[in-house]
């Protein structure tokens, strides 16, 4: 096993410095750093005699991959997104791939500009929970480097419930998520106000993924839709809850005493009935 000596220098990082001995190709000495926050250059010195040093440098460039987790709806579509920067050189492979394997198709690179790079999948009806893999590998000065990241795709369904009610009345709409795995927020529309009064959410049921929101509101005279948006890490999905809004016209009648009669009432707006 490889001695290893621990060492502490001016910038207050540990580096462990260590050689892999002596083999017919020669000998390796490895100086392995706990923390890079920015692009360094080390020089490596070969001292045989005192005063005498053969020096070489090596590079540490530091690249940074971007990716967030998705929430969409069972059965939809989504594109999601790897991007890459401080690139010292053009990506050579860009790979995407699950538990499954890879994937050999459905993506697209943008050009390689300003040391950056964005790789997108297309996905189509997705059907369950997913743990999608973007691998870039990069040529260096003398090697290639792998970067990656891993994006959860999270499959939820999102549920909206109508309400009615006579006009001038009070009437509560509600959409439900189920299969989340972070609680969202809810914020509700009306058009593209935000809806600011009203509302009120379920506790949350972290092992059915389950929230429930409701708007109640009052004195409407006329139909009107909603729009409740549940967002969790920056992403949104959206459902749209009717409130159905009826009158009613009695319409009398003038008869004889002891004749027969018929009194009718109207109903207006009214949402077609299953019975």
């Amino acid at each position: 096993m490889a001695h290893q000596t621990e060492i502490t220098v001016n910038d207050g990082n540990p580096y462990v410095f260590y050689s892999t001995g002596v083999t017919s190709e020669g000998q390796n000495f490895i100086l392995s750093v706990a923390t890079v926050t920015q692009p360094t250059t080390y020089t490596c010195c070969y001292q045989f005699v005192a005063g005498s040093c053969i020096e070489t440098n090596a590079q540490v460039d530091i690249m940074t991959l971007t990716a967030s987790n998705y929430l969409v709806k069972v059965g939809s579509n989504s594109d999601i997104s790897c991007v890459v920067t401080n690139a010292p050189n053009q990506p050579s492979t860009i790979t995407w791939k699950t538990t499954a394997g890879t994937i050999n198709s459905g993506f697209t690179h943008t050009n390689y500009a300003d040391n950056s790079q964005t790789t997108t999948l297309s996905i189509t009806s997705i059907a369950a929970d997913t743990v999608y893999t973007c691998d870039f590998v990069i040529p260096t000065s003398n090697s290639f480097a792998t970067v990656s990241k891993t994006i959860t795709v999270d499959t939820v369904t999102l549920t909206p419930t109508s309400g009615t009610a006579l006009s001038g009345g009070s009437v509560t709409v509600s959409c439900q998520i189920v299969g989340a795995a972070l609680q969202p927020t809810v914020t509700w529309k009306d058009g593209v106000s935000t809806v600011n009064s009203g509302f009120s959410n379920d506790p949350w049921a972290l092992q059915t993924g389950t929230f429930l929101s409701k708007l109640t509101v009052s004195g409407l005279t006329s139909t009107k839709s909603y729009t409740c948006e549940f967002t969790v890490n920056g992403k949104v999905i959206t459902e749209t809850a009717v409130a159905n809004i009826l009158s009613i016209a009695p319409i009398g009648a003038t008869t004889d005493t002891g004749s027969a009669a018929t009194v009718t009432c109207i109903i207006t707006n009214s949402p077609r009935c299953t019975n």
